[in-house]
């Protein structure tokens, strides 16, 4: 019997989607926030995609052709190779020696020079491009930590709690007393239903942003059990900020599998390339606006959220509420949106429960002992009340000292089960 009870956590359907789902987000933020650095200098392999590019268009129709590609390859290839970095440390004017070797190599010396400094150029250009495209990440990132997010994602007319704790008063910051010993009785409680469990009792009994009656301490009781800053508004926008990190990964997952705003980002992206005389970098261009699309996007999924109302955990067309028109509005006055609900989506509170499932658990319950302590002091008027002079739990062992010298010992337990 006691053994299928040890398996029933794993076999619950519900427990095994919630472990998948959680390790998944952490995997797509993971692979968002790691992607390639900046580079100073270009790969082998975008060194021979130019080397390519260029025989391609000089060689095609050159009568040596299958001499200077077959068996002389290595040499040409490391003729383009002496001319980039030539041009990458002198520039496009050559010294006279390297422009004879050429001449002597090459039939088209000339043409193929002029391809070659053309075709470098271009690739200098998305280089840099990219190195745009990563600033551009870590301004996100940036934001993330710094920025006054809320002002982009709080309802309008939603007043923000600016109740505030001593942070050196709670349990999880002040110095505790600890019992000693251990109980053979007491199961782990560290299996992932047993966190389900626990994070359904947070859920039900601690107060969060969007519940209309908070009577506390602290306003937002759950969203300070997961950052442990002291204040509500500090609290909220930590929760906020990982809500971001969350939705922002899968809705630029999406948008790069919707061919018409991919189509629409790239005419955009021409438009405004052709304007700056940079057409080589329109791709790059392209993928810089999909980001900003998909954290406009984000942003209106924070606001459906603190509204009240759900988003799905994948996008699709349906449910996408930012069109390209309306990215460049969001933040000013014309920006009036407050976000739509979607039957099948998760509502804030789900996603609370998501973010906590992910937290460490030994923090979690500090966390919430502490409110739990805080609200007996302050709205019970328990002001003698410790949480961590609380006993849950005691082994006593007694000796009795009887008749001729007769001695009988025995313990007696005493617990919550």
């Amino acid at each position: 019997m006691t053994e299928i009870k040890e398996k029933e956590p794993f076999l619950n359907p519900y427990v095994i989607q919630m472990d998948k789902f959680a390790d998944s987000l952490m995997h797509l933020s993971k692979t968002f926030l790691t992607l390639e650095d900046y580079k100073g200098t270009f790969s082998k392999e975008e060194i021979e995609e130019m080397f390519q590019k260029v025989t391609d268009k000089v060689c095609e129709n050159c009568e040596r052709k299958e001499w200077c590609l077959g068996e002389n390859r290595v040499h040409t290839y490391q003729m383009v190779y002496e001319i980039l970095c030539a041009v990458e440390e002198y520039g496009a004017e050559l010294n006279i020696e390297l422009k004879r070797s050429l001449q002597k190599r090459c039939i088209m010396a000339p043409r193929f020079l002029r391809e070659t400094l053309e075709v470098f150029e271009n690739a200098k250009k998305i280089l840099l491009w990219n190195h745009k495209i990563i600033q551009n990440r870590e301004g996100f990132a940036r934001q993330l930590k710094q920025s006054p997010i809320l002002e982009l994602v709080v309802p309008k007319e939603q007043i923000i709690s600016e109740k505030q704790v001593d942070e050196g008063i709670m349990l999880s910051s002040r110095e505790q007393n600890r019992g000693y010993g251990t109980f053979s009785d007491v199961e782990d409680g560290e299996g992932t239903l047993s966190t389900l469990l626990f994070g359904e009792y947070l859920l039900e009994h601690f107060s969060m942003f969007t519940n209309t009656e908070h009577t506390g301490v602290l306003d937002y009781e759950l969203e300070y059990i997961f950052a442990g800053r002291n204040s509500d508004r500090e609290n909220l926008e930590a929760v906020v900020k990982r809500l971001m990190t969350l939705r922002f990964v899968p809705n630029y997952i999406y948008i790069q599998t919707d061919s018409e705003m991919k189509a629409e980002a790239e005419a955009m992206a021409a438009t405004l390339c052709s304007l700056l005389a940079v057409p080589a970098i329109t791709e790059a261009a392209a993928q810089g606006i999909l980001l900003a699309w998909s954290y406009g996007e984000t942003i209106m999924d924070l606001r459906t959220l603190l509204s009240g109302n759900r988003v799905p955990m994948t996008k699709s067309k349906e449910s996408w509420q930012l069109q390209l028109a309306g990215l460049l509005k969001l933040g000013t006055e014309e920006d009036k949106s407050e976000g739509q609900d979607v039957a099948d989506g998760l509502d804030y509170r789900e996603y609370l429960r998501m973010i906590l499932f992910l937290k460490n658990k030994e923090t979690v319950a500090e966390r919430a002992l502490g409110i739990i302590e805080q609200n007996m002091q302050k709205m019970y008027g328990q002001t003698y009340f410790r949480a961590d002079l609380c006993v849950s739990r005691m082994e006593i062992k007694t000796t009795s000292r009887l008749r001729r010298g007769i001695t009988y010992q025995y313990k007696t337990y005493y617990g919550y089960q």
